[in-house]
Formats: C-alpha cells, structure tokens, sequence
C-alpha cells in the first residue's frame, strides 16, 4: 500500500512540474515567440531545473510541440461541453461555438492570441515539425467545421451549391487574421464585427 501511494504521489508531482513547465513556456511564447524564448528563461520562470526540463522534453521544439497538444485538447474539452452542443440544428451550433469565442475574447484573463498561429507564422520554414503539428490541429478544426457545415447543407437544401471546405477555411483564416490585427488595433469589437460578417454571410448562403 506504501509503495503504492509513494507512486501515486510521484506521478502527481511529475504531472505537477510538466504543467508548470508547459505553464511558463506558452506563457513566454505567446509574450516573445518562440525564437526569443530561451530554456535558460523557461526554468527562470518555472522554478524548474534545465535538467529537470530535458527529463520530460528532449528539447525547446519538443516543449512547444507539447505546449500546442495541450493548447488544443483544452479547447477541445471545454468546447465539447458547451451548452451549444445540444442545439439541433448544425448550424445553431457553429454560431454557438463563435458565440463562445466572444465570451472567451471578453475575459481579461484570456489572451487575445493563439499559440497556434504565432508558431505557424514564425517557424514554420525554419522548424517543419512545428509546422506539421499546427498543420495537424488547425487541419482537425477547418475538419470539424467542414463537418458542421455538411450536415447543415444536408439540412437545409437551399444550401446545395455550398462550398462547406471553403466556408472552414475562411473561418479558420477570419479568426487568425483577427488575431493578428489586434495585435495592432487592440479593440474587442474587431471579434464582434468579423465574426458577426461570418454569420451574415453563413445565414445568407443557407437562406436563414
């Protein structure tokens, strides 16, 4: 029983420490990018030794790769359990999932950045395996969209000549771009607007 809580315990701790690790790395790449965050920094910030760091990742890009994986699957969470989740019609639920990223862009607390795209724009010719994971999971979310958009053009027969890929694509690329401009016109109606220019153009396409 002994030995059995003595491993429980150290896991907690190792989870403990990863966190921490992930923690001050996003942090710093989301503050800098990744180029001028070093490891030296992340320890500095984390509390955490470089030896101890190189025990869970063999490096920076491997950090960040992991950084992103976790980025993505508390999106993923925290979307699944969304309240939209139950409306009937698909898109209701796509205009849900926008609705949510307004609230999350309200909070203060939230950054107005995504890791995702700050990776993509600056590494993506000078580190490929960075690249292939933002190509990865920006794929999995143009996919759930497209996925979206079909069973409403299924739904709604108005909507046959829809280009659902397409109609991911730009989201994906209308809520990057967004991103972007706040970083030098930081106005929360930016979000409002575009993505209240998103909807208009989705309710007119499906005749809603």
């Amino acid at each position: 029983m002994k030995a059995n809580e003595a491993n429980l315990q150290g896991n907690m701790l190792a989870n403990s420490t990863k966190e921490v690790l992930l923690d001050a790395a996003m942090g710093l790449m989301l503050q800098k990018g990744y180029t001028a965050t070093s490891v030296d920094e992340i320890c500095k910030v984390s509390g955490v030794t470089k030896g101890c760091l190189f025990h869970y990742f063999t490096g920076k890009e491997a950090l960040a790769k992991a950084v992103i994986e976790r980025f993505c699957d508390a999106q993923h969470a925290l979307f699944s359990a969304a309240p939209f989740q139950a409306y009937a019609d698909p898109l209701d639920r796509l205009f849900g999932a926008l609705d949510l990223m307004l609230e999350m862009g309200a909070d203060p607390n939230v950054p107005k950045s995504c890791i995702i795209g700050n990776l993509a724009q600056e590494v993506s010719v000078t580190h490929p395996g960075i690249r292939a994971v933002c190509d990865h999971h920006l794929g999995q979310m143009i996919g759930g969209y497209k996925a979206l958009l079909d069973e409403a053009k299924s739904l709604h027969k108005s909507a046959s000549d829809v280009d659902t890929q397409g109609l991911a694509d730009y989201l994906i690329a209308l809520l990057q771009g967004t991103l972007i401009l706040y970083k030098v016109r930081p106005d929360l109606a930016l979000f409002e607007k575009n993505v209240a220019h998103y909807k208009a153009y989705v309710r007119h396409l499906f005749w809603r």
